[in-house]
């Protein structure tokens, strides 16, 4: 039965073999060579299949079962057999029919080569669990002092629960894992909402959690230094934050930058060395400028970053003003900016931008030429094409500017992309209030006064950006496919411009 397979899937109703050049599936009737199996990946979906996890057991590193909650224990009972397996995932079925039973008193040996685990829980809607956050309370608090004695070698967890069954956020509650330094968690709205504090375990370096936009706020953690959050929500004004104070030593932040919380003029992260800030279309506020300048305040907050990446670009006065500020201290211990990930930007500042990356001092447009204060005559110009956020980014844009209700909208409309109107939908826009309301005669009451230095252009920023979204009343579409769709990447010595879709 082909025993020098090296990954193999064995399927409910079917075995399939895989290797290289070769796939072909034989009926449900395994005959075992009497020799043991030297397959190294094996994945199982269904009832356990004893005979072929004994033959094995000294030959697998990498095996992946699917299995109902029923045959845990079971299962348990014939892991610590397996003396060369380096990564375990198991996917457990519960609901319904597919319920656990106690232990016995005796607990199993512990995997002891294993040092990469995931964990998923699944069930089916069809079930109705009557109190699915009871049920996975019992098992957690049932299964979870076997689980770490299990597997108590483990560097690295990965753990994801399905429609209604809450994340096992009580696996990872103290020092169960003693070894534990990688974290990977999913979530969702319906199942992850956390609502008591955790204790992470003091061995963890790296959390990374991505899927729906839950409040993460009570997770905290001395130990790590790789924090990575990537969830999003549609919700226009999210509450919850990250507040960097609860994780001190963090060398790299990953997250969407509406997230982030900081007391910044009593803040200071000397391990911090990289920030990378996300951002989605439905929420207005500018917050990539907002940290820019944040920053460009508190520069000692951050010492010694380096590395910047904004998904969508800052406003370029803000940027600029940071760059020249904080890459060109007197603190003798002090870092530059040095790597800059940015969204598109116009090709005439490209090269300011690396000249201040390189430590360089260099000539560039005033700070007034590069604000949106600075052009609103071309935004008020409705004779000239441009979405907003590409006319406050000084990009270039096709998308025609057209009141609500001219006569010319619908074919507006149908010039849309499928993209734009899946955005407003979704997004809550709504197709007739993607060009705005029919703008006001006089339009440079929106605008305020642009200030004459560089520290009250910093302090008024807020002011600017409220006055900003007023220009939402403009007749302009408020976003285009294009914005943002390219990237600038810029270090000290080179700078590269990738072009995304065309709009």
């Amino acid at each position: 039965m082909a025993p020098n397979l090296e990954e193999v899937t064995f399927m409910a109703d079917h075995f399939s073999l895989q290797s290289r050049d070769q796939y072909h599936t034989e009926p449900d009737v395994i005959h075992l060579p009497k020799a043991p199996l030297k397959w190294k990946n094996y994945s199982q979906f269904g009832k356990v299949s004893p005979n072929i996890l004994d033959s094995l057991s000294t030959t697998v590193t990498t095996l992946s079962l699917h299995i109902c909650m029923c045959d845990f224990w079971s299962l348990c009972s014939m892991l610590g057999n397996f003396s060369a397996m380096e990564s375990f995932e198991m996917t457990l079925k519960i609901g319904g029919e597919h319920k656990f039973t106690s232990p016995p008193i005796s607990s199993p040996s512990p995997c002891k080569t294993v040092r990469r685990l995931t964990l998923r829980f699944e069930t089916e809607p069809s079930w109705a669990l009557p109190n699915p956050l009871e049920y996975s309370r019992d098992w957690s608090f049932t299964y979870s002092d076997i689980i770490h004695q299990m597997f108590e070698s483990i560097d690295t967890l990965t753990l994801s629960s399905h429609y209604d069954l809450p994340v096992q956020w009580h696996l990872i509650d103290g020092d169960g894992f003693q070894k534990l330094e990688k974290l990977t968690v999913s979530v969702s709205q319906q199942n992850s909402k956390l609502t008591e504090s955790l204790q992470l375990p003091s061995t963890l370096e790296s959390i990374y959690v991505y899927g729906d936009d839950v409040d993460l706020s009570n997770l905290s953690s001395k130990s790590v230094e790789k924090l990575n959050i990537a969830t999003f929500g549609v919700s226009k004004s999210p509450t919850n934050k990250i507040d960097l104070m609860a994780w001190p030593n963090i060398d790299h932040l990953s997250l969407p930058a509406y997230k982030l919380k900081l007391d910044w003029p009593h803040s200071q992260f000397h391990k911090l060395d990289s920030v990378h800030l996300t951002d989605i279309s439905s929420i207005t506020w500018d917050y990539s400028t907002q940290f820019c300048r944040d920053l460009a305040l508190y520069p000692d907050a951050m010492p010694h970053l380096w590395s910047l990446s904004l998904s969508r670009s800052p406003e370029w006065d803000i940027l600029f003003i940071l760059l020249e500020r904080y890459n060109f201290r007197t603190s003798i211990d002090s870092e530059r900016i040095s790597c800059l990930s940015i969204g598109d930007a116009p090709l005439d500042i490209l090269e300011p931008l690396q000249s201040l990356c390189a430590g360089k001092f260099t000539e560039r447009p005033s700070n007034y030429e590069l604000s949106w204060v600075g052009n609103t005559d071309i935004i008020f110009d409705h004779s000239l094409p441009g979405c907003l956020r590409c006319h406050k980014l000084l990009l270039f844009c096709r998308h025609t500017t057209l009141p609500a209700g001219h006569s010319l909208y619908d074919r507006a409309y149908a010039a849309l992309t499928q993209f734009d109107i899946w955005e407003a939908e979704n997004n809550s826009i709504g197709i007739s209030r993607m060009f705005g309301e029919e703008p006001d005669e006089d339009l440079d009451m929106y605008v305020p006064k642009y200030p004459d230095n560089t520290q009250d252009i910093l302090l008024e920023w807020e002011y600017r950006e409220r006055a900003w979204e007023e220009l939402h009343q403009l007749g302009r579409l408020k976003s285009c496919r294009g914005a943002g769709r390219n990237r600038v990447f810029i270090t000290d010595k080179l700078c590269e411009r990738t072009s995304g879709i065309p709009f």
